[in-house]
């Protein structure tokens, strides 16, 4: 966890090519994500030696120069801390942890429920040992499931492990696997569905199947396990 008093100094050799100041202070402060960098930069605390703050990310860095990076202490965030929520840990290491988030439980604050969801218990158990970059109400929280739906969840001990397992998703070089259960036999039994997922037009509490200008693309291979048939 960082303290308002986190301040690094960084200096530039020799600059043979163009480099941006984002990417240089990110080959530099490995603790902290590139989106982070560019979040310290655009929220004005980075300077050069002269003491004059940048914050355009594509800054070029000059040879020989200073830059000083200022490490704000966290937002402040209301979400309380709530014990009843049980935590069930898979797995945990220094940069996340798996959890198995039960029906019913809601993933983060909103729509009402600011006290009883997930992360009130996450920030029970790993305190200040979660990531910032999903924002105050989504610390650690690297993806989402339903209320309804349990499951596996990953949840990022820092910004790091946060923007390491966000691309993994996006490139699909990590999947996920339900298993549901489905009135009616799905035809084909196997297959692919590719649609867009958005905000429900009339309910924004939901999600639904959305135009592809609108939505997000959402790609799900299943395969039928068994059939049952009710012989009554």
């Amino acid at each position: 966890m960082n303290t308002p008093n986190d301040c690094f100094r960084i200096t530039s050799e020799k600059i043979k090519k163009k480099t941006r100041l984002d990417r240089f202070i990110s080959e530099q402060l490995h603790t902290l994500s590139r989106q982070r960098i560019q979040a310290l930069i655009r929220g004005g605390h980075v300077s050069d030696l002269n003491g004059m703050v940048i914050t355009d990310p594509a800054t070029k860095v000059l040879s020989h120069h200073e830059y000083t990076v200022l490490i704000p202490p966290p937002e402040p965030t209301d979400i309380v801390a709530n014990p009843s929520i049980a935590i069930d840990i898979i797995y945990e290491d220094d940069d996340l942890a798996v959890v198995n988030k039960a029906a019913g439980v809601t993933v983060h604050p909103g729509a009402g429920n600011y006290n009883d969801t997930l992360v009130n218990g996450l920030i029970h158990h790993f305190k200040d040992s979660l990531s910032s970059v999903g924002g105050v109400e989504r610390p650690g929280i690297v993806h989402r499931l339903d209320k309804d739906t349990s499951g596996l969840m990953m949840i990022a001990k820092n910004d790091i492990a946060h923007q390491g397992l966000t691309e993994q998703l996006s490139t699909r070089a990590l999947s996920r696997k339900y298993l549901c259960v489905c009135w009616n036999v799905m035809k084909p039994k196997n297959g692919i569905i590719h649609t867009h997922i958005g905000r429900h037009s009339k309910n924004r509490k939901l999600m639904a199947v959305v135009p592809e200008t609108t939505g997000k693309e959402a790609i799900t291979h299943y395969q039928t396990q068994s059939v049952h048939y009710d012989e009554r």
